[in-house]
């Protein structure tokens, strides 16, 4: 549904097995051989303005590398998943996947390249700075005094 919705705005290319009939498919081994490995995904994003990251349930708690590489390659994520990410990326970052609300955005965006630029060179990534920092990537001493990293020992039974 979100591919068919995103094509009204947008030429849609697709490498996956999530396909529709108006979307390009791309050949990932002839176009863009660099990218082998899910790691590489920064590689095959940084060629579009716009990135569809869907995690695989929308789970509390589950949220994966997708929106942090798409993040990484430097397009606007459109994302599917948990609105618990908020609590570790800035809403401002990404257009979460709402349907109607979404594809009005994205037109708006489109419409407006002053906008679409203005959204992207200005977005924050952490949800709340050093908070978000230290309470889900700190896992040594030396980055957030190791806070995260001195509950996985206290779950994990180690004395700290």
């Amino acid at each position: 549904k979100a591919l068919t919705e995103l094509s009204t705005v947008v030429e849609v290319e697709t490498a996956g097995a999530c396909t529709i009939p108006q979307a390009r498919r791309i050949s990932l081994a002839s176009e863009f051989p660099t990218v082998k490995y899910h790691w590489h995904n920064p590689e095959l994003f940084r060629h579009y303005k716009y990135c569809l990251v869907m995690e695989n349930t929308n789970s509390s708690g589950y949220l994966t590398e997708k929106l942090i590489y798409a993040l990484l390659a430097g397009c606007l994520p459109i994302y599917w998943g948990h609105p618990q990410v908020y609590d570790v990326i800035d809403s401002r970052s990404f257009l979460m996947y709402k349907s109607k609300e979404t594809v009005d955005t994205l037109r708006y965006l489109e419409s407006n390249a002053s906008a679409y630029w203005e959204y992207v060179q200005h977005m924050p990534i952490v949800a709340h700075g050093n908070e978000t920092l230290s309470s889900y990537f700190s896992l040594t001493q030396e980055f957030g005094n190791g806070a995260l990293q001195q509950k996985l020992h206290e779950r994990m039974g180690f004395l700290t």
